[in-house]
């Protein structure tokens, strides 16, 4: 009887020891940017026999993975164990491992504070079995946008919703957007509203986040001088005077007006003066021929150009007298555009974007959409644009060719660590080197922001041209690439 019990007892000490775990419990403690960190535990079975750990059903919040599935006696492997969760704040949670050679389950206890969340955090446990998916787990998040001074709901307003693998704008004509998404995430919402700043908020959308109100600031009614947000130093350019010299047209009528000697006869003088203006009719034909038959510049008169437009279409540049006016003048200036020149279109405003690279000349009709489909929203990263205009340009090059980007702003660059002292350095070494040449419009009245235009284009051995009027837009792009790409 005593042997029998000895034996029972023997039993229940294996059933009860039949494993060594190194570890059952993880406090993960407080943590920013929760990323699913994973608890990783050492199983060596020591039960006598062989095991098999048992398939856990599928949950949508925790993840256990055996390295070794089968293990005989004495053998060891690794348990990871992972937490999927979108809530913030604590948790504390219980799972249970299931070996085949005993009853009772291998529980282990997960717990810790989630303060903020890592952008590449997966909520839901990522499942190998398509059967065992969760229903549908989609959720609705509503936005609403609101005046910030009297709270009144604001309508007619573009957003931009951008994710890190996603962006989409939309056009509301009522106060509030409802967004279907099927899984959390962080978000942007980029607001853009007539008459009012533009307002950025970053969020974290999940089920219990039903909707985010967004408060816009009305512009204040003030001159351009006092709204530019422009990081300016005077040490990073000397004051430049530009004269432009009027011509003498008195002086110019004269030029080719022949001198008579009184003692020549009449017939003579008239045959003088006749041989005189026809031999100076001809040269001034052959040297002012700016143009062929069709209308585009001469070829034997000016070289083929590749022209970039780097395009401020931030906020700030939605008046009359900036974007409009640009536009007008470019689509002028295509007109006169031969099939070798080319064109490239950047646009930055949150983000640069390259619209359109290397077009024929002899594509208008492209060229022309393009241009009329420039709106101006957003804020104004200028730093990432001319980076990508220089790989253009020479991604592009023509060799021998007039390589000209042209920078058309109302100065306003609000980038992270921008400074003006480097890309005034990058303008001209990149000109040094490549020949690129770097031109710039200025629009709107802030003198330091012009002045930084004006400063750019002369390292980089462009022009600085002002667009102020119809007449402008209609001559300046036209009359600056005649001026750089004349033989």
């Amino acid at each position: 009887m005593r042997f029998l019990l000895s034996i029972i007892i023997s039993l229940i000490a294996m059933q009860m020891y039949s494993q060594q775990v190194s570890q059952r419990d993880m406090d993960f403690g407080k943590v920013k940017l929760w990323n699913n960190p994973s608890f990783e535990v050492q199983y060596t079975n020591t039960s006598g026999r062989t095991q098999l750990f048992l398939p856990i059903r599928y949950s949508p919040e925790v993840g256990v993975r055996a390295a070794q599935q089968k293990l005989a006696h004495g053998e060891s492997t690794t348990l990871t164990l992972t937490y999927y969760t979108e809530d913030f704040g604590r948790f504390s949670k219980s799972v249970a491992v299931y070996v085949r050679t005993q009853d009772n389950p291998i529980t282990f206890e997960l717990k810790g504070y989630i303060l903020s969340f890592h952008p590449d955090a997966f909520t839901v446990c990522p499942s190998v079995e398509p059967a065992d998916q969760p229903a549908d787990r989609g959720f609705i998040h509503t936005i609403k946008v609101v005046d910030a001074s009297t709270r009144l709901p604001l309508k007619d307003f573009q957003i931009e919703i951008v994710t890190r693998s996603s962006k989409e704008s939309l056009f509301s004509d009522n106060s509030t957007i409802q967004l279907r998404r099927d899984v959390p995430g962080f978000y942007t919402f980029n607001v853009d509203k007539e008459h009012y700043e533009i307002q950025n908020v970053d969020k974290y959308v999940n089920r219990s986040s039903v909707e985010t109100v967004i408060a816009l600031v009305p512009e204040e009614v003030v001159s351009d001088e006092n709204t530019e947000n422009f990081d300016w130093d005077p040490e990073d350019s000397a004051e430049q005077v530009i004269d432009i010299e009027e011509p003498n047209l008195a002086q110019t009528e004269n030029d080719n007006v022949p001198v008579v000697e009184d003692s020549l006869d009449t017939n003579t003088i008239e045959e003088q003066v006749d041989e005189e203006v026809e031999r100076s009719m001809t040269t001034e034909v052959a040297d002012t021929a700016d143009y062929d038959q069709n209308g585009t510049l001469s070829e034997n008169k000016y070289v083929f150009n590749h022209i970039i437009f780097l395009i401020d279409v931030s906020s700030s540049m939605k008046k009359a007298d900036k974007l409009p006016l640009l536009k007008q003048s470019m689509l002028q200036m295509i007109q006169v555009l031969r099939p070798e020149d080319k064109v490239s279109i950047i646009t930055y405003g949150t983000t640069a974007n390259v619209q359109v690279e290397a077009v024929s000349g002899a594509d208008k009709a492209q060229l022309t959409s393009i241009i009329y489909a420039l709106v101006a929203r957003g804020q104004s990263y200028g730093a990432d644009g001319v980076d990508m205009a220089y790989d253009l340009a020479k991604a592009n090059a023509i060799v021998g060719g007039n390589n000209e980007i042209i920078l058309a702003s109302d100065g306003v660059f609000n980038s992270r660590n921008f400074k003006e002292h480097k890309l005034y350095t990058k303008s001209m070494v990149q000109h040094r080197l490549y020949s690129i040449r770097l031109s710039t419009i200025g629009f709107g009245n802030a003198s330091k922001a012009l002045k930084f235009l004006e400063t750019l284009a002369d390292r980089g051995e462009g022009s600085f041209l002002r667009i102020t009027s119809d007449v402008d837009a209609e001559s300046a792009l036209i009359e600056n690439l005649m001026k750089h790409s004349i033989r």
